[in-house]
């Protein structure tokens, strides 16, 4: 089923899109582990990954996201998002984003439960010169997949290029509240060689009794298209 609706929702937003679409927009990367909020979902192992996103001039998008995980005993082998939402500019510099993120795991085991959720999202950055600061706010009805209970995630990051230089530095917290509290952060520093970008970065969380959420530095290496 699930399977079914992701098939469904790319057959109409894939032929549709593009006749309206003012940009597309792709990404391949491969990192030495797939920490998401702080979390590994790739038991600490290397995960492939690619995303799409296809713009409308109006403002809505819509894209995919996949990646590669470790067999994982409740996600399974694979990550597919999909998610669509709308972004626009209301002052020079500063924008907003809004949408909604449908995350499926194909191939979860079926003795794991439901693994499915949806999360609504919003977004509110601002550029000026060569920093970008990003404000977020991620939140999740109540569903089997994320403990029964709803859940809150809250996050601010900056991101500020070296003048004259292909370097950037990049900085992030976040704070989960649900069936999990806990807090992640990190900071790093991505080098650009034109469409090829390399990054490292320091990737903490406050949930030292989690599993897989202990400190590491996780390395990347990304092309965009």
């Amino acid at each position: 089923m699930r399977i079914l609706i992701l098939a469904a929702t790319a057959a109409v937003l894939l032929p549709v899109m593009p006749a309206y679409a003012a940009d597309v927009s792709a990404e391949a990367k491969i990192v030495s582990d797939y920490r998401f909020r702080g979390i590994s979902r790739s038991d600490g192992d290397p995960s492939v990954q690619g995303s799409l996103t296809i713009g409308a001039s109006s403002g809505f998008y819509a894209g995919a996201f996949g990646a590669s995980l470790s067999d994982d005993p409740r996600y399974g082998n694979a990550e597919i998002d999909v998610y669509a939402g709308y972004a626009t500019d209301i002052a020079s510099g500063t924008r907003i984003d809004a949408g909604v993120n449908y995350y499926a795991f194909p191939d979860s085991p079926a003795l794991a439960g439901p693994t499915d959720y949806v999360e609504t999202y919003a977004r509110l950055s601002h550029q000026l010169g060569p920093v970008r600061a990003t404000a977020g706010a991620a939140w999740a009805p109540s569903q089997d997949a994320i403990g029964g209970e709803d859940s809150l995630y809250l996050s601010a990051a900056l991101d500020a290029g070296i003048p004259l230089t292909p370097w950037s530095l990049k900085g992030h917290v976040g704070r989960a509240r649900g069936a999990l509290d806990y807090t992640d952060w990190s900071l790093g520093v991505d080098y650009a060689l034109g469409p090829i970008r390399l990054g490292a970065a320091y990737v903490d969380t406050s949930a030292g009794t989690v599993p897989r959420a202990d400190a590491t530095v996780v390395f990347s290496l990304g092309v965009g298209f």
